[in-house]
């Protein structure tokens, strides 16, 4: 009878149960598939070309729509909100039109370093404008063994060319400033805060790749490095991106999608000598330091400007108005100042108390009813003290001669 075992009821039976559990699933299965909310009530576009796979499950769109395929468990934000595409395209294009001005293109003569052939040989980089008076944020090995710099900046009325005169390098943290000498009215970019930033955070690289002037890159933060050893060097606390980095960004700057710098493109990890997809950025917090050392920081200068500019507000009584900076004996060699210490006169405002009392350009600001003026932050703070209508009087020293200026704060005119 075992032959006719397959034939008796007790198996139909059993067919019969596994047959009603396999419906089962297939009706529950397609309720679970085919009753999920369309990508539009989840807020993904529903056009969307592809999604990144996750855990090695595919999340392509095929044609006829998105499908999901497996249960994705979120493991952060669980809700994701839809940005036209246009309003991405605007981002970007503003930032770019943002920070292109204030990128420049540097061309060095230096020493052949390996003594073999030709005694010189030319190299390239790029550049950050961070004062209006024209010195420039970039990288030391950019200018290491430098004979003679050349800067390029772009602007509305076209390009130009200048001499650049090296500030301040150093090898440690392979950054270094130059200054040209041109209009006192140079564009500049706003520093920004990396401190703040998180990986997958959108940056773009603008620079000088392969001797391409002004070019643009967009990427992610893809890591943030608390070191990275790069051609025997070793940098601390790198910004890690895949925006596009060649020979010739070196120095030029990083920015957020708010336009803000915040990072100095450095150098790449190629094993080969091709983009790689690794750049690394030096954030911009390493510079700030040194170029408040040098009083030539963008982000202070301007401060200063709006805190003289115009009385309003708890600083009525405090009007100036001048731009200046505060000098140091570093700075004053550099721009063959007589004094070493006060503040130094960049400009001066129209019919304002400094320009009605006889205030100009170049002069410096030594003292302040016989207080020595240490520097801006110490003029700012008399300034704040002294009531509408007062009058201080001013140690001043042009050129080589030094008098008394006495300036009425807040005149009526």
């Amino acid at each position: 009878m075992t032959n006719n075992a397959y034939c008796d009821g007790t198996y139909t039976f059993r067919y019969l149960i596994v047959a009603v559990v396999v419906l089962t699933i297939a009706t529950l299965g397609g309720a679970y598939f085919y009753g999920r909310p369309s990508p539009e009530a989840v807020g993904l576009p529903a056009t969307a070309a592809a999604l990144p796979a996750v855990d090695g499950m595919s999340m392509a769109t095929p044609k006829g729509g998105l499908h999901f395929i497996g249960q994705v468990q979120p493991y952060g934000p669980t809700s994701i909100q839809q940005v036209p595409l246009e309003s991405i395209q605007e981002v970007l294009n503003n930032v770019a039109a943002i920070i292109k001005p204030s990128v420049v293109h540097i061309e060095v003569i230096r020493r052949d370093p390996t003594g073999i052939g030709a005694t010189q040989v030319e190299s390239i980089g790029s550049g950050l404008l961070v004062d209006r008076r024209g010195y420039i944020l970039t990288n030391y090995h950019v200018l290491q063994d430098a004979l003679r710099i050349n800067v390029t900046t772009y602007s509305n009325a076209g390009q130009a060319t200048w001499e650049g005169k090296l500030v301040h390098s150093d090898m440690r943290t392979d950054l270094a400033v130059i200054k040209i000498e041109g209009v006192s009215d140079f564009p500049v970019a706003k520093l920004g805060e990396p401190l703040q930033l998180e990986v997958g955070d959108w940056v773009l690289a603008v620079g000088s790749p392969l001797d391409l002037t002004q070019t643009v890159s967009f990427g992610i933060v893809s890591a943030l490095r608390e070191t990275v050893q790069i051609d025997n060097r070793v940098y601390g606390n790198m910004i890690q991106t895949d925006a596009h980095i060649n020979k010739g960004n070196s120095g030029g700057p990083l920015s957020n999608v708010y336009g803000e710098v915040i990072g100095i493109n450095t150098a790449i990890y190629t094993p080969n000598g091709d983009f790689t997809g690794v750049g690394f950025a030096i954030p911009i917090d390493r510079a700030k330091p040194l170029l408040d050392e040098l009083n030539i920081a963008q982000h202070r200068f301007s401060a200063t400007v709006a805190a003289f500019a115009r009385p309003d507000g708890l600083n009525k009584g405090s009007w100036l108005g001048i731009e200046g900076f505060s000098l140091s004996k570093e700075l004053a060699a550099q721009n063959n100042l007589p004094a070493t210490r006060g503040v130094c006169i960049s400009g001066v405002m129209v019919n304002s108390p400094a320009h009605l009392n006889g205030l100009q350009k170049g002069d410096i600001l030594l003292e302040i009813d016989e207080v020595p003026i240490t520097g801006l932050d110490g003029l700012k703070s008399a300034l704040a003290r002294t009531l509408p209508g007062k009058e201080r009087t001013f140690l001043v020293q042009r050129a080589k001669e030094m008098f008394d200026v006495t300036v009425r704060m807040n005149p009526k005119w």
